[in-house]
């Protein structure tokens, strides 16, 4: 590492923090496949886009608030109820540590 760091600083720096860094790896594949993705973030922010463009105008700031909060609390109750497919490899990873 010593020879790319005054060529690359910044990677050497990452480099030093990688067991911090890559602790991610740590995890069983099914949680890692779980906790990495962001598309159900970015697919709740296409809807919620979507939902309020039907509605354009709101009465009151606290009108806005509201919907938003109601499509938070429909969401989180629908992904609630979604069944994790490698809930049992997770918990005996676990269970072995």
């Amino acid at each position: 590492m010593a020879k790319w760091r005054p060529k690359y600083p910044r990677l050497a720096v990452w480099s030093e923090r990688a067991e911090h860094v890559l602790t991610f790896y740590e995890f069983p594949p099914g949680l890692r496949r779980l906790v990495y993705t962001n598309n159900r973030v970015e697919s709740f922010n296409k809807q919620l886009k979507r939902m309020l463009k039907k509605q354009i105008q709101f009465v009151t700031e606290e009108a806005l608030e509201k919907r938003i909060v109601s499509m938070f609390l429909h969401y989180n109750e629908a992904l609630g109820r979604r069944r994790v497919r490698c809930w049992r490899e997770i918990v005996d990873y676990y269970e072995a540590r």
